[in-house]
């Protein structure tokens, strides 16, 4: 993580006592000089590695310069004055114990080369450097984080002055920013226990600090979290968050992570500054959301990340609760395990959700095994909907949640794709104990588009069936839409459905609704006459008549029947539509594109009158025939 941006973190985080802070520069520029004159030694005596060593010694003298500046600076003023020298303990510390070691690997070898008596024959050319180039790479890079980490503490105590309201910030990285507004939030009446621990985690004084809301790819941790961060904003508890998006430029990495929390809490409590003044006599507890920390493109920013939040616990005068959710991935585990006892307390949602199932179907409390979980979770990688449809498909009523589990198991990455994975399972249920000609009897039938209702009970993990046959059935992910039509899938899935074979069907059907006894006529509304006007007619005249099957079938079937269109008001689409079926007629078929040029100037001469008052259509009619030659009315 860029060392300024752990250094605002800091600035806002000064417990450390100056006179340690004091002590511990002259610690660090003595052992600095040490190491310093060790290279100096080894750069005249080896004959290799003169590169390595030039740079770990330029960086050790840049480290020493930096520091002597700060100690000059810690003589001309008073230490209390000086708010950096506070929060250079931990960095200093690091560093010392860093060169110290460098130092003793250095000394050791040296040393030793000089003690043994065989060396003198060959002089002191012997000697061989004991750091390999990684060694020193790494040395180097982690002394430039210090020399940046104290250089800004020089600027900043030398200018006395920072202005935290004009921090740069991430744009877009607010739950509330534009680009999450359109962002899923969970729905009423969902997810209601487990925002409700977080809402009692944030809320409780004797709480840890941190809660770590863990779940595979696909179980709604970021729904969870713009959720809880919009419930916490309406409440005057949040302080700030940030979502991360791998790809999407600051939101991204943690270049203006810090910067942008830093900022947001400022604006929300001023009392963070040095010197400011709170807002309210008691201090205030404020949330910070930090959502997808496994979205950060930077393995090493993340760990910079966690340990910094390890620091809220001791925040002052504002006491802080941060909220952090992730993917449960190796180098995040490993960060949170390495917190301090007491720091966080974290919960697993795929457990979570598992472990509601298990309660729910009263199954044995080693369901699942953590095995079978670890499992999952590898299942889930890349296509983040596995998670959830999963979950759904293991808590159907009617299956048995074990052999659902198993079976999802079953299909390994080896031999399956991600989609065959995910959504198998689901659909072979519906061939559970099937004869082979009756297996094909129910394909055949899955692929139709008739009697939809009596096959959507298995099929509630892939699909959102409402409760009410007027609302229309959605996919819960477009991937199942490529599972079943997808080109690549023909001949591979016994669930591939022809896309161009069903939209006939789909035609076909639409045809047939609109033409039977109970489809459309004329006058289908039964309107006294041509005045009356569309705004007239109740909309529950127009819903008894025109069924939501038959207004689909006049909206997705390009005809002439525009009296119908009209009447739900959509009489300007079937311009749209007579475009459509005229790309779909050979020019050869000259008198049928004749006809539909005319029907499309007929609707644009007269669609304004016709969208008011629908039965002038027929009027129209009459009066047009002899304009329009082609068409028939």
């Amino acid at each position: 993580m860029p060392p300024e941006i752990i250094f605002v973190w800091q600035y806002l985080h000064t417990n450390v006592d100056g006179l340690s802070g004091a002590a511990s520069v002259i610690a660090v520029i003595d052992i600095s000089a040490k190491v310093a004159s060790l290279c100096f030694q080894y750069s005249v005596a080896v004959k290799h590695a003169k590169g390595d060593i030039e740079r770990l010694q330029q960086k050790v003298n840049n480290i020493n310069n930096v520091l002597e500046k700060l100690q000059q600076l810690l003589h001309k003023q008073d230490r209390s004055q000086l708010s950096t020298i506070r929060t250079l303990l931990d960095p200093l510390q690091r560093c010392s114990r860093e060169l110290e070691e460098l130092e003793a690997t250095l000394k050791a070898k040296l040393e030793l080369s000089r003690g043994r008596k065989a060396m003198q024959r060959f002089g002191i050319r012997a000697l061989k450097w004991p750091l390999t180039s990684k060694e020193v790479e790494k040395t180097v890079r982690n002394l430039q984080e210090y020399e940046n980490t104290f250089s800004l503490a020089l600027q900043v105590d030398q200018t006395q002055k920072l202005d935290l309201t004009k921090l740069p910030i991430a744009a877009g990285a607010s739950f509330n920013a534009h680009t999450e507004e359109h962002n899923a939030r969970c729905l009423p009446n969902t997810r209601t226990a487990l925002l409700k621990t977080v809402a009692e985690w944030a809320t409780n004084k004797d709480s840890k600090s941190i809660f770590w809301l863990c779940g595979m790819a696909g179980t709604g941790k970021s729904t969870i979290a713009r959720t809880a961060a919009q419930k916490f904003a309406e409440a005057g508890e949040l302080g700030a968050s940030f979502f991360f998006k791998r790809g999407e430029g600051e939101r991204g990495n943690a270049s203006r992570f810090v910067s942008t929390i830093a900022a947001d809490l400022v604006a929300r409590e001023p009392g963070m500054l040095p010197g400011g003044q709170q807002t309210s006599s008691a201090a205030p507890a404020l949330v910070v959301v930090i959502d997808a920390l496994d979205e950060c493109e930077s393995e090493e920013d993340i760990r910079g990340i966690l340990q910094l939040l390890t620091r809220t616990k001791d925040m002052r005068p504002v006491s802080l609760r941060v909220l952090v959710t992730s993917r449960p991935e190796l180098h995040i585990r490993l960060g949170f395990k390495q917190m301090p006892n007491g720091t966080y307390q974290d919960l697993v949602l795929h457990e979570h959700e598992l472990s509601a199932i298990r309660q729910a179907r009263m199954l044995s409390p080693d369901w699942p095994t953590a095995d079978q979980i670890q499992a999952l979770v590898d299942l889930a990688v890349p296509l983040f909907i596995f998670a959830a449809t999963v979950c759904r498909y293991i808590s159907t009523k009617g299956g048995h949640p074990e052999g659902c589990l198993n079976k999802v198991l079953q299909y390994q990455k080896s031999t399956f794709s991600q989609l065959d994975r995910t959504y198998l399972p689901i659909l072979e249920q519906l061939l559970t104990e099937q004869e082979e000609d009756e297996k094909e009897a129910r394909l055949q039938a899955f692929r139709k588009v008739k009697e939809v209702a009596c096959r959507l009970d298995a099929l509630h993990s892939v699909l959102s069936v409402p409760d009410s046959e007027h609302v229309p059935v959605r996919l819960l992910h477009l991937s199942f839409r490529d599972f079943l039509v997808g080109r690549q899938r023909q001949g591979k899935s016994p669930f591939w459905v022809d896309e161009k074979d069903t939209h006939k069907q789909l035609a076909s059907y639409c045809l047939e609704l609109m033409s039977n006894q109970s489809g459309l006529r004329k006058n289908i509304c039964s309107l006294s006459g041509p005045g009356v006007l569309r705004s007239e007619v109740d909309k529950g005249v127009i819903t008894s008549n025109l069924s939501p099957e038959l207004q689909y079938a006049c909206r997705y079937w390009v005809s002439h029947l525009k009296q119908a269109m009209s009447l739900v008001g959509e009489i300007s689409r079937c311009i749209h539509l007579l475009d459509n079926l005229q790309t779909l007629i050979a020019p050869s078929a000259g008198t049928v594109l004749s006809f539909l040029l005319d029907a499309k100037r007929f609707v644009l001469r007269f669609q304004s009158v016709v969208a008011d008052a629908p039965l002038q259509l027929l009027y129209a009619c009459v009066r047009a025939r002899d304009e329009f030659s082609t068409a028939k009315f």
